[in-house]
């Protein structure tokens, strides 16, 4: 009988399959691809208008990883700009005008985009 043993009584012993199935850790995080120093805007760009689109890449190697892009909530002017949040794509959207008046004096300014990922 193959499934007795002279040391062990296998009578009573059931045999289970188990198949382990392993997910990718999300271990490296998104790389911004070529981003400008600075960004300017320009006072004839419309409502809307496109200001610049960032764009990330997955860290980690193999499946590729749906990214999400958003702004920092505590991130300067955010009021003023919308981010697509599939694209990256940023738009202008208050007027040039509000936008100058806010932060002609303090000059340049940083606008935080986040990177995510779908769930």
């Amino acid at each position: 009988n193959p499934w007795t043993e002279e040391d062990f009584d296998t009578r009573n012993v059931a045999v289970q399959t188990i198949l382990v199935a392993v997910k990718d850790a999300q271990d490296t995080p998104p790389v911004f691809q070529s981003l400008p120093p600075v960004v300017r805007v320009s006072d004839s760009l419309p409502l809307g208008g496109s200001v610049f689109q960032v764009h990330a890449e997955d860290g980690d190697f193999g499946n590729q990883r749906n990214i999400t892009y958003s702004f920092v909530p505590e991130s300067q002017g955010v009021t003023y700009f919308n981010i697509n949040s599939r694209t990256g794509m940023i738009t202008l959207a208050s007027s040039t005008e509000l936008f100058r008046e806010a932060y002609s004096t303090t000059g340049p300014f940083v606008l935080s985009v986040q990177v995510g990922y779908l769930s």
